[in-house]
């Protein structure tokens, strides 16, 4: 894509169309997520101000314009909730959310921590309508199903692109530096415990200067956050952790930003607190605040 855009009158250089990309990217990912807060009814002050915060977090600014696969992550959770939304309400086949999750799965393997919110809502919707009828009817077979293949997507796309890893590879993995130095011979249970926090703070991650991780979009991101994901974030670490030991042996700590791919969950888990106007104009009035204050931090 950045081929593709240093074409352009104007860009000058590769390194800045590919810049330019991730701002792509970016957009893709907002533009995305406002059709799903459309979809859930949100109000258009609300999904104003949940749309300020995400495209102002210095994390999300940072991985949208430099020039690395993270900038991807935002558009990949947003695509997967839009069509968790579209087949949920039957205006799609059920193959395209399993598709869906492939696809974004073959990207990055970090993506599958938007695929596990959907995983994981599937399946409490599934137990909600089984406890409430005690009978395992269409529907919650029809939600469990759906779990299943998407694990069947996500586990065929995995093996796929390590069988084409393997072929293009010009060095076996252990002769990269950065792959030789982390990896271990054993695996300590004792890092289940230290990766719980990773996901539940996304949006902190250490290569962010202290004045912008300090800003009220930092918080008030992580604030949404609250609203909803926790556990499921916390689960993700550890499940991380697992599989770079399991697929490469890997032994180094998961980094926070593996999580961005939850960020659009986060605000559509919000969105039934924006209900009343007060609270639409009290967020929408601190999402500019706080987008103000980043870009002047940034100037």
């Amino acid at each position: 894509m950045a081929v593709v855009v240093d074409r352009v009158p104007g860009v000058s250089g590769l390194v800045t169309a590919a810049r330019l990309v991730g701002g792509l990217w970016l957009m893709l990912g907002l533009t995305v997520l406002w059709w799903v807060l459309v979809g859930r009814d949100v109000p258009p002050l609300g999904q104003f101000a949940v749309l300020t915060l995400l495209a102002s977090t210095p994390v999300v600014m940072h991985a949208s314009t430099t020039v690395n696969p993270d900038a991807l992550a935002l558009a990949a959770g947003a695509t997967l909730l839009w069509a968790l939304y579209r087949w949920e309400h039957g205006r799609a086949r059920s193959w395209l959310l399993a598709v869906t999750a492939a696809v974004c799965i073959s990207f990055k393997f970090t993506h599958v921590a938007g695929v596990g919110l959907v995983l994981a809502y599937l399946v409490v919707i599934a137990l909600e309508r089984w406890m409430t009828t005690r009978e395992f009817d269409g529907e919650v077979r029809r939600y469990l199903t759906q779990a299943f293949w998407i694990l069947v997507a996500v586990a065929v796309t995995q093996l796929m692109w390590s069988a084409v890893q393997e072929q293009l590879a010009l060095v076996p993995r252990e002769a990269i530096p950065m792959v030789g130095q982390n990896q271990v011979d054993s695996f300590q249970l004792v890092r289940l415990a230290q990766e719980l926090h990773t996901m539940v703070t996304p949006v902190r991650t250490p290569y962010v200067p202290p004045p912008l991780r300090r800003t009220g979009v930092t918080y008030s991101v992580q604030l949404l956050d609250l609203a909803g994901l926790a556990a499921i974030a916390s689960a993700t670490g550890p499940v991380m952790a697992v599989a770079f030991y399991v697929s490469s042996r890997l032994g180094s700590e998961v980094p926070s930003r593996y999580g961005l791919a939850l960020l659009p969950g986060i605000a559509l888990c919000a969105a039934p607190a924006l209900q009343r106007r007060w609270v639409q104009l009290m967020t929408a009035a601190f999402a500019l605040f706080s987008a103000a204050a980043v870009t002047t931090a940034l100037a």
